[in-house]
């Protein structure tokens, strides 16, 4: 017995040895993993279970995650820096693994006391004994709403009838290879290093910044959030983003705040070869100054990427941003209040945001971004008359906002007011001017669906299925479901056929 554990110890380090030489390689998986020990995935998922209680994916994750360790430990680079020197793709899920690990995330290391990092043993087995291989991160698997059986339903229903009444008018779409736009990016949210984990709102706040300033940019292509949204918590693979998002650079990076002093550190990385292009740190005191490091990064992006910029862009990159810190801090934790409260329809987050949103206008009151987020927190509460006060106010201070058409449509949508909708939502995508403002086209095919318009209903549609977007994809199937009961048979030969 004991020759045989000795034996089995030689089996774990001759593994350990194998991910030590490949501890950069992000590339490195199961697969080049199994390769090298010489046994067949299978084998070794089967051995490394009955040694370790771990799966293949979840040893080498294990062991890149206690080796960041030590090196946060020691304090030989930040956190970003090392997720890509233990061979994560992205700092975003680098953050997320670790935290799910250990508990707390990479920015609290040098306040926590020094875990011991253990080597991996072998466990003793016996009989029926054997412990459930479930690793300790995993989670449940998401189940499908009610709603969303049913729509789907319905669409296989509509599918059927269309398979077997010949007609004509199938909107059709075929598979096509990848075309990727030359001067194309996606801005990912900013991680959040800080040791405090409820500044996460900071790295979000950071992204728009950038994503505005780019947007200004007509030479560039931009991603909209709602594509990026859907890589949050997940390991960013190169090559998926590639295909999927249709982008040729991404931008990605950090924040990280203690007290009065921020450090933020952004990242541009060319796509097709994965390269990181430069990084960019702003380190100092959290003042107006990072307002001019968010336009310093737009204006780098723009310039890595060839990108020509008018006369009037310019002006409008240049434009000196006078907004008070405090208030600019409290109306970007509100609007990340905001957003949490539509993911869980907690109104503990309404409160917060009405709390943090009345100081930042007491502070600015003219401020764009505030009175828009207030206008839409009133949207949220159904409070209609409250909402139009302050939208209309960003629509005299501010007529080309980016963001106002799309919340009108919104109030106008819920008031029943289906052609004032139209109006705006035709606005907000004209504005935007791509076919990336996924909520938009959902909700003009939406609206016109509701004033017994189909046809032109399902053309926006059928703009909103270009994203496999988890989290927008339901809501597109219930848009679908509208038009269909509001128009009854005449809709089901538009029914898209190309549903993902």
């Amino acid at each position: 017995m004991g020759t045989e554990r000795s034996m089995d110890q030689v089996f774990i380090n001759k593994l350990t040895d194998i991910l030590e030489a490949n501890l950069e390689n992000e590339q490195f998986g199961v697969k080049d993993f199994s390769q090298e020990i010489g046994l067949s995935q299978s084998q070794l998922r089967r051995k490394l279970n009955a040694l370790t209680n771990k799966s293949a994916s979840q040893f080498i994750r294990e062991y890149r995650l206690e080796k960041a360790m030590v090196m946060l430990q020691n304090n030989v680079a930040t956190a970003s820096e090392i997720s890509y020197r233990v061979g994560f793709a992205s700092p975003t899920y680098f953050n997320t693994c670790f935290r799910e690990f250990y508990g707390y995330p990479p920015g609290e290391v040098k306040f926590r006391e020094t875990p011991v990092i253990k080597p991996t043993k072998i466990i003793q087995i016996s009989g029926q004994n054997k412990p459930s291989s479930t690793s300790r991160n995993e989670k449940p698997v998401k189940q499908k709403s009610i709603i969303f059986a049913l729509i789907s339903i319905l669409i296989i229903v509509a599918t059927s009838y269309l398979i077997y009444s010949g007609t004509p008018d199938i909107v059709v779409t075929e598979a096509k290879e990848v075309i990727v736009i030359e001067k194309s990016i996606a801005v990912f949210p900013f991680i959040n290093d800080s040791a405090n984990a409820e500044n996460v709102y900071l790295g979000n706040g950071i992204m728009t910044g950038i994503q505005d300033q780019l947007a200004k940019i007509g030479d560039l292509k931009v991603k909209s959030r709602t594509f990026v949204d859907q890589y949050i918590d997940q390991r960013i693979n190169i090559k998926k983003v590639r295909a999927e998002l249709e982008v040729n650079y991404i931008i990605e990076g950090s924040v990280q705040k203690e007290g009065d002093n921020i450090r933020i550190t952004a990242q541009l990385i060319d796509v097709a070869s994965g390269n990181h292009l430069w990084s960019q740190i702003y380190d100092g005191n959290y003042t107006d100054e990072i307002f001019k490091f968010i336009s310093t990064i737009s204006k780098k992006i723009a310039k890595s990427m060839n990108a020509v910029i008018t006369a009037e862009e310019r002006v409008n990159l240049d434009e000196s941003i006078t907004i008070d810190i405090q208030a600019y801090d409290k109306t970007i934790n509100a609007a990340y209040e905001r957003d949490i409260y539509w993911r869980t329809l907690d109104d503990k987050h309404l409160e917060k945001a009405h709390l943090l949103i009345d100081q930042a206008l007491e502070i600015e009151p003219e401020y764009v971004k505030a009175l828009l987020v207030k206008g839409g927190i009133y949207l949220a509460e159904r409070k209609f008359d409250m909402a139009i006060t302050y939208l209309n106010q960003v629509k005299k201070i501010d007529p080309n906002n980016r963001n106002i058409d799309v919340t009108l449509g919104e109030y106008y949508y819920i008031q029943g007011d289906h052609r004032n909708a139209i109006k705006y939502y035709t606005k907000a995508v004209e504005l935007n001017k791509d076919e990336e403002n996924l909520w938009s086209h959902a909700a003009l095919g939406r609206s016109y669906g509701m004033i017994g318009e189909p046809i032109k209903g399902i053309k926006y549609i059928n703009m909103a299925l270009k994203s496999n977007n988890d989290d927008l994809l339901p809501l597109v199937y219930f848009h679908i479901a509208k038009i269909y009961l509001e128009n009854s048979m005449k809709t089901l030969s538009l029914i898209p056929t190309n549903i993902p």
